[in-house]
């Protein structure tokens, strides 16, 4: 998803980098546990508010109470079929002033629905600081290389060849939606959505492929 290659172009100098490409759930749960909770808690608030299917929307409160990743397993046998159909992930390291420097991380999920959730994409760059009043999120410390667009792109391009007809994100706060607006997304209508963007956090979007 990420074009690694135009990074090390900027910096000059090759990446470090760390993938997994896998639907293998135990694996998931053991390696990147955070990532399935977050992918897996916006996957139930779609099946919650979606309405297709008759559910308890409280029915995964323990999970949520104590955020495990194991709510995973728990919505795939609610809906009667795993919730992965695969699973990416990436983090690509730098050498910076002689520490490693977290250049770009992705995480991608296609899912159950036959949708593509983009959990996470993150590119920094170390030559680049932002001041905290510029910032658009707590998250965001370094400028960009200046390549969303490419990106958006590849993860389009990926589900259109899985046949998924929309993609799905969440924006970690009001000052990100603007940005996958001009994107393709939108932000959900449900009240899920309305009252995320009131609080001004976790903001789910989707956008048809």
């Amino acid at each position: 998803m990420v074009p690694l290659d135009r990074i090390e172009a900027a910096l000059g100098q090759p990446l470090h980098v760390h993938r997994v490409q896998t639907a293998d759930l135990r694996q998931i749960l053991r390696d990147n546990p955070d990532d399935l909770f977050g992918i897996a808690s916006s996957a139930w608030h779609r099946i919650v508010t979606a309405g297709h299917l008759r559910v308890d929307p409280l029915q995964m409160r323990e999970h949520f109470q104590n955020e495990d990743p194991r709510l995973a397993p728990a919505i795939g046998r609610v809906v009667g079929r795993p919730l992965l159909k695969d699973f990416g992930f990436l983090r690509a390291t730098v050498q910076f002033r002689g520490r490693p420097f977290v250049v770009a991380t992705s995480c991608v999920a296609h899912l159950h629905s036959d949708e593509v959730h983009l959990y996470d994409i993150a590119m920094s760059d170390p030559r680049h600081p932002i001041p905290q009043r510029a910032r658009r999120s707590a998250l965001q410390h370094h400028r960009g290389f200046g390549l969303l667009s490419d990106v958006m792109a590849n993860v389009f391009a990926a589900a259109r060849e899985q046949s998924c007809p929309v993609v799905t994100l969440t924006a970690a706060s009001r000052a990100l939606v603007d940005v996958f607006v001009r994107h393709g997304f939108a932000v959900e209508e449900n009240s899920f959505a309305r009252d995320a963007m009131e609080f001004g956090l976790g903001i789910p979007m989707e956008a048809s492929v």
